[in-house]
Order: C-alpha cells, then sequence, then structure tokens
C-alpha cells in the first residue's frame, strides 16, 4: 500500500511538471541567449566578460556582446591654428601660447612650448610644419631619399594617411635635427604638387616626462591635421578662430551652411525635410550663433 501512495505521488508531481512547462507562454519559454541583446544585459544574465578593451561578454552559445565606450575628445578645448595659404589646420594644445605660433620660414610654421613651466630649467619642445616642393610628382618615398639630407632608411618608413592625404612616418630619425635638438618624429604627406612635413623636435637632456607629454600631444595634434579648401566660407573660417570644429549634420532644407545653432529648430526636422549642410561644433556650453562661437 505504501508503495503505491509513493508512485502515485511521483505521478502527481511530474504530472504537474509538465503541465507547468505546457503552459507557459512563448515569451515566457524564450531562451535566455535570445532575449540578450546587448553587453548590459549579457553580464546582467551572469555570462563571462572576456579581459579586453573594450570588454566583452560571450554567452554560452558563444555570442559575444561588445561593451560600447564613449571616448572623450582631450582635444576639445585646444585652439585651432589654420592657414589658408597652405590649406591646412590643425589644434594645439593650451600649452602652445599663441605667441609662440610663428613662421620661422617662409613656408615653415613653428609651434612650440617649454616643460616644465617657469621658474624650473626650461626645456624647448617644437612642434614644425613644413611645405615643400614637389612639382615632380615624385612618389613619397622617392622625394625623401632625394630631399632629406640625413639619408633615411626606407625600412624605418610607417606607411599613414591623413586627412586624405598618403605618406609616411619616421620616429627617431636623429640626424635631421636642426642643432642641438632630437627630432622626435617626422610625418611626410604628398598632396598635389606639395609635401608636407609635420615633425616634433625636443631639446636634448628632456626629462621622461616632458618627453612623454610631448609625445601625447604629438600624436593628438597630428589626429586634428587636415587639409582646407580655398573655398571655405567667412563663416567656416569664423568658427574655427572662435574655437569651433567644422563638422556636417542634417538640418533643416531651408537652412543654409553654418546655420544659428544657438536658436532651437535648425536642425530640428524630420530626415525628410533635412538635408546635409556644415555646421560648427563650438564644444560644451557654447553655440555658433552664425557669426562666432559663444556662450549658451
Amino acid at each position: 500500500m505504501k508503495k503505491l501512495i509513493i508512485v502515485i505521488l511521483i505521478v502527481i508531481v511530474v504530472g504537474g511538471v509538465i503541465w507547468f512547462l505546457s503552459s507557459r507562454t512563448p515569451e515566457e519559454s524564450t531562451s535566455p541567449e535570445e532575449e540578450i541583446t546587448s553587453f548590459e544585459e549579457c553580464v546582467l544574465a551572469g555570462y563571462t566578460i572576456l579581459e579586453s578593451y573594450p570588454r566583452q561578454c560571450q554567452t554560452p552559445e558563444g555570442e559575444t556582446f561588445i561593451e560600447e565606450i564613449e571616448i572623450e575628445d582631450e582635444t576639445a578645448d585646444w585652439q585651432t591654428y589654420s592657414n589658408k595659404e597652405y590649406g591646412f589646420e590643425i589644434k594645439y594644445p593650451p600649452k602652445i601660447e599663441e605667441d609662440r605660433i610663428s613662421v620661422i620660414r617662409e613656408n615653415t610654421i613653428s609651434l612650440s612650448y617649454y616643460c616644465p613651466p617657469l621658474p624650473e630649467p626650461l626645456i624647448y619642445n617644437n612642434f614644425q610644419i613644413e611645405i615643400a616642393d614637389n612639382s615632380a610628382q615624385l612618389p613619397i618615398k622617392t622625394w625623401i631619399q632625394q630631399n632629406e639630407l640625413c639619408g633615411l632608411q626606407e625600412e624605418t618608413f610607417v606607411d599613414v594617411t591623413i586627412s586624405g592625404a598618403q605618406g609616411v612616418s619616421v620616429k627617431g630619425a636623429g640626424g635631421c635635427s636642426p642643432g642641438g635638438y632630437a627630432l622626435n618624429r617626422k610625418v611626410y604627406l604628398i598632396r598635389d604638387s606639395e609635401v608636407y612635413t609635420i615633425a616634433f623636435y625636443h631639446e636634448l637632456g628632456e626629462s621622461e616626462e616632458c618627453a612623454k607629454e610631448a609625445e601625447d600631444f604629438f600624436a593628438q595634434m597630428l589626429s586634428t591635421f587636415r587639409f582646407i579648401e580655398e573655398d571655405e566660407t567667412a563663416e567656416g573660417q569664423a568658427c574655427i578662430d572662435s574655437g569651433g570644429t567644422v563638422k556636417t549634420g542634417m538640418c533643416c532644407l531651408a537652412v543654409s551652411d553654418f546655420p544659428n545653432l544657438c536658436l532651437i529648430g535648425a536642425c530640428g526636422c524630420s530626415p525628410e525635410n533635412s538635408h546635409e549642410v556644415k555646421t560648427c561644433d563650438c564644444g560644451d556650453g557654447k553655440c555658433f550663433n552664425g557669426e562666432t562661437c559663444v556662450s549658451e
């Protein structure tokens, strides 16, 4: 009799489980991996987080979700140097004061600062942009071999592309340095019938801390270098001169390039009633009023 009761209880339990599973809605029975659509949901589900950057979360079935990271623009508060004659612009850090920007030769622009600041012993860091003739339309590596006196070896070249221009980067080519200075890095870009060289020099004996800071500045400055067209408008130049950055965006059909973004609605139309125009991004807390960047 006791065995019969046990059997009946087992049947009841098994039947209950079967009834519960069969009565669940499709939403309730969806597998966890089908419900997960983001890195955050994957983490909340307790799945494996891979040691990588950005972090990745992987489900048991092998599906991977990558963490979205908002990268801060460290050059957002930098000023912009613009040269219409040679058709380029580049942003520079606050440590480079305006009176330390000069044309040292007809075709060479210098941006410099001292590290560390006064009253410590000064180390001079200098960034130079030089524009040279390439009317023979030589490939960049051939031009370097024929025009650089320091005898750079092609195996030291690293191919780069900056602002759509092809070129090469060379690091630590001390033989190309002016007297008393070491060349940390030099980039050669070929554009039309000219070669643009962007170089970073520092005084011999510079501390590791100062050298690292200057190297970081140079890399960030390179990331902001861009060629500008001769026909860029006065509004675009006003944007740059007031600390803004020229970008493109979707604005209302009635709006032309460089609209007044201090007013609400200029770029708030639906996609079918919008078109792409040039705009001025003045950074956090500022807006372009059609003439210059001002505080909001």
